[in-house]
């Protein structure tokens, strides 16, 4: 029993789709109506929406793929090739740093819109006006200032903030354009755009300061880059914006921004070359600077002195001795530079591969190495947390070649001081000979010594200067622009085809939705399956709804669909022993107008066709229907009867349909539940209406 009711249960959560269909053609209005509101809505939203336009840019970065043979590429997954080099370069393209350089370059700072009677529309380059912001408190970003433009010469600024930083704060004020508006919040000028293309005729407008951070966080949100696909170093970017102007300049001068990053950041390898090459040759130049001077005035106090071929020859040896003391001490000092470089908390993504002096083999590759290292790390780091094993792997083989390099650098350096020591000890033995010259000549020995020393370290050092600048300004990155930014003409929001298609969408499955709530919260009974799944009683015939006047359908209408209802219910009736046994028919409802009246009459008058007597007793002795139906008289009745004022023959009345009669409800008593309790008078009656041989009684009680 308990399986027979969930089983029941299961069918009632089921969906009948035949009942689904048959309520979707009869309540077709829905989806006409819904499919009127919805195209009117999609209509609305295309007809309102601003246009929201797509600019596209590729960018080709260089190939660094190779073969996997490291733990920590078997650890973040790239197993048959590096490419985390693109995620390294999309990380570089969406980098605050670099999108804060395309937002000042293009001075996106200020957004500027103009004013219709329903909503505002953003300008770019057309604004009458240019906003140079002096200062700014927190509470004044982001907020929408209305400027009004009087004539050629004067605006009025108006602000309304409520924010966390202030407090409904007003501000309403007239101004010359290029006058400095000071104000406790905020300092700006409001200068003419003379450069404006198409400048905007209307009189009002709005502009807005933003927040560098909201606008980082604006493109960061709003820029795609991803890339081409995995086996291409292609990335493409794409940004939208409801001006296709301002999106292709952003994308072109961030393709800009990016590449020059990249340049810079070569050029910087030689700009720490550089810049010790620049303080030595400033210290060499002092010093060759006096030595001359110093040549100058011995000559002249002392007059015209040759040095003999002896002493010329010592200036030789000696000079060429200076020479490669000084190119030692050089190179020890680019040695501790590049320790003290190494050693300290910088990144050495700027480190210069090489040294002034003669480069090791071993040092350049450990430099390279180190750069190499310090570039995966950027990769894997990026997407990846701080406990990523690949991220510890590769900081130990970081920590591992800095200290190699750093023990490098102290054996080059140990070299270096002993390379020093013999110079220096070679050029006290020719100092020792040379105090066997006379005075005069020894004197100026010196003096041409240090000159013709200081000469040729500056030449040096110009030299070195010359091939690093070469070097600086022949960078070039080994990314580069693919393609410039393009737009599609056509917008991606609205997109019409998309719009269309789910305003379709909607226009059916709405409806739909709401037919079958309206099938799971109806309370009300309307059709026969509704009737089958909530009890067991057979059902002998189902009559439709009938919308005209005429209450008698069997006998003005003996062909109707309704007549056929009626005779299919006697026919059934006639199956469960109407003529034979059961001789009274019951018809009943809770509530008035559902059809008491109209069904007994017309099962009598169907019934009566067979050539049966039957006899229609009302007993609603509250609204009687039925008189009015058949036009009888009401005057005596079923309550006449019950009070004992009338006989039986005194009630039953005759109607124009052969072998049917009826007893009317009578007059309406004041005390109706009452009298149809007594149960001994109503036995009586029944009785007495079988006796009287009447073949069906149709019992018509509210």
């Amino acid at each position: 029993m308990r399986t027979n009711e969930g089983a029941q249960r299961r069918n009632d959560d089921e969906i009948d789709l035949r009942l689904l269909f048959y309520n979707m053609r009869r309540k077709w209005h829905y989806f006409l109506l819904s499919a009127i509101l919805f195209c009117v809505g999609a209509f609305f939203y295309i007809r309102f929406t601003l246009p929201v336009f797509e600019a596209r840019a590729s960018v080709l970065v260089k190939d660094t793929k190779n073969t996997s043979n490291n733990i920590e590429d078997f650890l973040t997954g790239d197993l048959f090739g590096n490419t985390k080099n693109i995620a390294t370069e999309i990380g570089i393209l969406k980098s605050r740093s670099v999108l804060e350089e395309t937002i000042n370059e293009l001075h996106l700072g200020v957004s500027y819109y103009g004013k219709t009677t329903f909503f505002k529309f953003p300008l770019y380059k057309n604004q009458p006006f240019v906003i140079k912001p002096i200062r700014m408190t927190e509470g004044a970003y982001d907020e929408y200032f209305h400027l009004t433009i009087l004539d050629s010469s004067t605006y009025k600024l108006e602000l309304d903030a409520d924010n966390n930083f202030l407090n409904n704060y007003n501000y309403s004020g007239t101004h010359h354009f290029g006058e400095e508006v000071r104000t406790p919040n905020f300092t700006l000028v409001v200068l003419h755009n003379d450069s404006a293309v198409n400048p905007v005729e209307d009189d009002d407008f709005v502009f807005t300061v933003n927040s560098l951070n909201k606008m980082i966080a604006f493109y960061q949100e709003k820029m795609k880059a991803e890339p081409q696909n995995k086996d291409a170093t292609i990335v493409e970017i794409s940004v939208q914006d409801k001006i296709k102007e301002r999106a292709t300049d952003f994308l072109n001068t961030l393709g800009k921004v990016y590449i020059n990053r990249d340049v810079k950041d070569k050029s910087s390898v030689a700009g720490l070359t550089l810049k010790f090459v620049d303080e030595q040759l400033e210290e060499i130049s002092k010093t060759l600077n006096a030595t001359e001077l110093e040549l100058q005035k011995f000559k002249e106090q002392k007059g015209t002195v040759d040095l003999s071929e002896e002493s010329k020859a010592y200036l030789e040896r000696v000079t060429n001795i200076d020479a490669d003391r000084v190119k030692a001490e050089i190179e020890l000092k680019s040695l501790d530079y590049l320790y003290n470089y190494v050693t300290g908390s910088r990144d050495v993504e700027e480190l210069a591969p090489s040294s002034l002096g003669n480069p090791d083999p071993l040092l350049i590759d450990l430099i390279t190495r180190l750069k190499e290292l310090q570039s995966k790390r950027k990769s894997i780091a990026y997407g990846s947390s701080a406990q990523s094993p690949a991220l510890k792997v590769i900081d130990q083989q970081i920590e591992q070649t800095k200290k190699t390099l750093v023990e490098n650098i102290n054996n080059l350096r140990n070299m270096t001081k002993v390379n020093l020591s013999s110079i220096n000890t070679e050029l006290v033995r020719y100092e020792g000979s040379i105090r066997k010259i006379p005075n005069i000549e020894r004197e100026l020995l010196g003096i041409q010594r240090n000159f013709s020393v200081n000469e040729n370290i500056y030449l040096y050092l110009l030299q070195k200067k010359a091939e690093t600048g070469i070097a600086k300004a022949t960078a070039v990155s080994d990314n580069k622009v693919l393609d410039e930014a393009s737009i599609n003409d056509i917008p991606v929001i609205p997109n019409t085809k998309a719009v269309l298609i789910i305003t379709m969408m909607l226009a059916l499955i709405v409806p739909i939705i709401l037919i079958i709530l309206q099938g799971y919260i109806k309370n009300t009974i309307s059709n026969k399956e509704d009737i089958e799944k909530m009890s067991k009683i057979p059902i002998i015939g189902v009559v439709g709804h009938h919308n005209t006047g005429e209450r008698l359908v069997v006998s003005s209408k003996p062909k109707s669909s309704i007549t056929e209802a009626f005779r299919s219910i006697r026919a059934n009736l006639m199956f469960f022993g109407l003529a034979d046994q059961h001789k009274i028919v019951l018809i009943t409802s809770s509530v008035g107008g559902e059809g008491k009246s109209f069904s007994s009459l017309n099962l009598a008058a169907v019934l009566s066709l067979q050539h049966h007597k039957v006899i229609i007793i009302g007993m609603d002795l509250r609204k009687p229907q039925l008189v009015q139906d058949l036009e009888i008289r009401n005057d005596v009745g079923v309550s006449t009867y019950l009070i004992g004022k009338a006989k039986l023959e005194d009630v039953i009345q005759h109607t124009t349909i052969e072998n049917l009669d009826i007893i009317p409800s009578g007059p309406v008593p004041p005390n109706p539940a009452e009298l149809l309790a007594k149960k001994k008078k109503r036995s009586s009656f029944l009785m007495n209406s079988v006796a009287a041989m009447i073949t069906l009684l149709l019992i018509h009680r509210r």
